[in-house]
């Protein structure tokens, strides 16, 4: 019993000394701006976004020029729904550093969501100008998924294959090329794009309604009834279980 005990004490004494330690660490980065940035980043990708901004607004309020966390606070802000916040601080981070490219990207999709397709279109294509950029893709992408909206299909398709050129396992592009084809009637390549989607990611709900559908309407019906039977045993809301259950009673 006595051996239990001191066991415990060592352990408590132990825990108390790495919280003391721990305590001791955040006080020394509390004013280090990378440390904050660092941080804010962690909760982030955590989508713990009230503490995300604590650390970010602490590392900008430590280094009011660190546009990498301003662009951090614009992406935290989107994922909160708060759009007029997020371009506050895109805007910011571009007057730092107009050439983030990543940015630039982030802002015009917020621009999207608040409506300002011009804006959004303006910041697009700024972000795939810039052939160094990591991610070029997206912003290709994001221009067909804005001109989809609009229903420009020619040009969104001329970007969504863009966007193809550079990452042919683009699982979002491939889906929208798929919707795209769709709506402009092309139904052979429509299936093809949904299918080469599908090899990718084939769970996607999404993607399995809009590859069965393709099937039904490219009057592959066989196909379109086994895929619509296997999606409606899975977990979808219920306007997609009444779409579902409209197209197998055609089918029938």
């Amino acid at each position: 019993m006595k051996i239990k005990i001191a066991f415990i004490l060592v352990v408590c004494l132990q825990m108390m000394l790495c919280a003391t330690s721990q305590t001791r660490f955040e006080k020394s980065n509390e004013k280090d701006p990378q440390y904050q940035y660092k941080m804010g980043l962690y909760y982030l990708n955590l989508s713990q976004l009230d503490l995300s901004i604590k650390h970010l607004k602490k590392s900008v309020s430590l280094n009011p020029q660190n546009h990498l966390a301003l662009n951090a606070l614009g992406l935290a802000y989107s994922m909160k729904g708060n759009f007029d916040e997020s371009v506050k601080y895109y805007t910011e981070c571009l007057k730092i550093n107009p050439a983030l490219t990543e940015a630039q990207n982030n802002l015009g999709i917020t621009y999207q969501e608040l409506g300002l397709l011009a804006k959004a279109e303006e910041f697009f294509i700024a972000a795939s100008l810039d052939t160094q950029y990591s991610s070029r893709e997206h912003s290709f992408y994001n221009l067909a998924r804005l001109y989809f909206i609009q229903n420009k299909l020619q040009d969104a398709l001329f970007q969504v294959q863009k966007s193809l050129e550079i990452k042919q396992d683009f699982f979002l592009a491939l889906n929208h090329e798929g919707m795209i084809f769709s709506k402009l009637g092309q139904l052979d390549n429509a299936v093809r794009s949904f299918e080469k989607a599908f090899e990718i990611i084939p769970d996607d709900i999404d993607l399995n309604f809009n590859l069965a559908e393709a099937y039904f309407n490219n009057r592959q019906f066989e196909k379109a009834k086994q895929l619509f039977n296997t999606l409606y045993l899975q977990s979808i809301d219920m306007e997609m279980r009444k779409k579902i259950e409209d197209y197998l009673r055609k089918i029938k």
